[in-house]
């Protein structure tokens, strides 16, 4: 493996927790601000995060191929 690529791999798996913990958050929030705006319990906060973890297992396995 050529140096530079070396370098780049801690730089690239740094940027893909950063992503998977955005999406995972956003879709937390929108969830639960979604639940508050429609008065549901707990519903949508439940989607968002089934969405997220699909979403963030999808991404994992496409960046890491």
């Amino acid at each position: 493996m050529p140096k530079q690529q070396q370098r780049n791999e801690p730089v690239k798996y740094a940027g893909l927790g950063f992503q998977l913990v955005f999406i995972t958050l956003g879709l937390v929030f929108a969830g639960k601000w979604l639940d508050s705006y429609f008065n549901f319990t707990s519903v949508f906060l439940l989607i968002g995060i089934f969405i997220a973890v699909f979403a963030v297992i999808y991404i994992l396995i496409v960046k890491l191929k």
